[in-house]
């Protein structure tokens, strides 16, 4: 989540900052992030209102490289006999 954004002060807009800036109706957890919407990334969520962060395409794009990356890297750690 962007510090910026907590405190009001972020100069980029939600679909520029490279940071979360989630609704307030998005809980928070106790470290300062939001849970992001697992359906919405997969461009499924249905909800009317989803409690949920959707997050803009530009962040969605980047939760999806890791995903691959992190993919790759487990596929390319396993040994097989």
């Amino acid at each position: 989540m962007c510090s910026d954004f907590q405190h009001g002060q972020c100069l980029y807009s939600a679909e520029t900052c490279l940071f979360a800036h989630p609704p307030a109706h998005c809980p928070l957890d106790n470290d300062g992030l939001v849970t992001v919407c697992v359906d919405y990334v997969k461009g499924k969520c249905l909800r009317e209102t989803c409690k949920y962060f959707h997050p803009p395409e530009h962040l969605v794009s980047q939760l999806k490289a890791v995903k691959a990356q992190t993919a790759a890297a487990t596929a390319a750690s396993q040994v097989f006999p």
